[in-house]
């Protein structure tokens, strides 16, 4: 899904490539990534067993983007009782 959202002084091209398939699109990345100058990367802060793919996946896209982009890497789900502490992702 892409949005474009315009301020006053900047537009923001926003690339959702939520869940499961983002590894399907892997090949296009270099499409969506170009000129692009931040990243956020949403972790689902209960599912532990898929910490390690989201660091991975974060370490691909960086290597894809380029190290120059900002990076913001947010957790959902933080009012459930079996999120992840910050140390722990």
């Amino acid at each position: 899904m892409n949005t474009l959202l315009t301020t006053k002084k900047r537009t923001f091209n926003i690339w959702d490539f939520g869940g499961q398939h983002v590894y399907k699109m892997r090949s296009q990345w270099p499409i969506y990534f170009q000129n692009a100058r931040a990243l956020v990367l949403v972790v689902d802060g209960t599912d532990t067993g898929r910490v390690a793919d989201a660091r991975q996946l974060l370490y691909d896209a960086l290597r894809e983007c380029g190290r120059h982009v900002r990076v913001l890497v947010l957790t959902n789900k933080c009012d459930v009782s079996t999120c992840m502490s910050s140390d722990e992702l």
